[in-house]
């Protein structure tokens, strides 16, 4: 017998955190990807907020089938919380004790062999976080496609500099299921999730995660799949929950300057609010379209004049878009 106490287990090397709400159609499939990737006993934290479906008993079903295959956390909320998914996250993360961190919407799925290469690949690479490449798949036609970053993929692949790395990445869609996360990096830098009575919950969490990472790897290959056109969801429909947009900018201007880095980062902001603010346009109702032409003024006239037309120039906007936005710029 050795002489001492025995060593504590090894913690789960990695965490998966799901966020469900009325998915049950979905649910099993998203679960199952992550038991495919083999990943020695993965700790998966599924955070199912307060759905009012079947959601619920097709986790539980997925646990009792597989319960030796991985370390599960089931969280159940009583009610839906506000702001999309971003408070079920959180408790996510609190629950969490991987060295690595997965998020997956529980609508979505990943790809299981290239998650383990993912997770492999972040451990070979001392980086606080891995970026990924996804697709989107087309429920209504059934069908993939790749998702439109392949400019960005060359620009951040090519970055002769750390900075010229992050003005990239802070142009890439922000959802966290595309990357892995070193929960150290995480912890260390105190990040989670804006909650707040808004959508794209994921956009400043991004501009965090990429402004205070010290080590960004990249690896372009398909991990997620994310599901566009179910009933439901964020992007869906029109009117002024669109407007939300602007609050984002203004927490992310907030962000820049606490860390000192807003004369650095101001020109990736002002491309990031072109393309947002024509996304945006197109998408509010016209009663809400005097509130959006004031946020938006309010929002261009923060920034330096020249930035914001080299944006407008290097988004390669409609004619009718462009207009609009050489306007706003102006003040008009």
């Amino acid at each position: 017998m050795p002489d001492g106490p025995m060593p504590a287990p090894a913690g789960p090397r990695v965490s998966v955190i799901v966020t469900a709400w009325n998915v049950a159609p979905y649910i099993e499939t998203a679960l199952q990807s992550v038991l495919d990737a083999d990943l020695d006993r993965p700790e998966i934290v599924v955070v199912d907020d307060g759905s009012s479906d079947e959601t619920c008993a097709r986790i539980d079903a997925v646990i009792r089938r597989n319960k030796d295959r991985a370390i599960w956390r089931p969280v159940y909320l009583a009610s839906n919380t506000q702001g999309g998914v971003g408070a079920a996250a959180n408790i996510g993360l609190d629950e969490a004790h991987g060295d690595a961190i997965v998020f997956l919407d529980g609508d979505d799925w990943l790809d299981p062999t290239i998650l383990r290469r993912a997770v492999h690949r972040l451990d070979r690479s001392g980086a606080d976080m891995l970026f990924t490449d996804c697709l989107d798949f087309l429920a209504p036609e059934g069908r993939m496609i790749p998702y439109p970053d392949a400019r960005l993929w060359q620009e951040a692949e090519g970055a002769p500099t750390a900075h010229a790395l992050r003005s990239a990445l802070l142009q890439f869609a922000p959802m966290p299921w595309r990357k892995i996360y070193r929960r150290a990096f995480l912890e260390r830098e105190k990040i989670r999730f804006h909650v707040g009575d808004y959508f794209f919950e994921d956009t400043v969490h991004h501009w965090d995660a990429v402004l205070a990472a010290r080590r960004i790897a990249l690896m372009r290959a398909p991990l997620h799949a994310h599901r566009v056109g179910s009933e439901g969801q964020t992007i869906a429909g029109r009117g002024r929950k669109f407007l939300a947009i602007f609050g984002h900018h203004d927490r992310i201007r907030e962000s820049l300057v606490r860390r000192d880095v807003l004369a650095e980062h101001a020109p990736d902001l002002a491309a990031w609010l072109i393309r947002h603010a024509w996304w945006a346009a197109e998408r509010i109702d016209a009663p809400g379209l005097y509130a959006f032409y004031d946020a938006a003024r309010r929002r261009f006239a923060v920034h330096d004049p020249l930035q914001l037309d080299l944006a407008l120039q290097e988004a390669h906007l409609p004619p009718r878009a462009a207009a609009l936005l050489a306007a706003l710029i102006e003040g008009d």
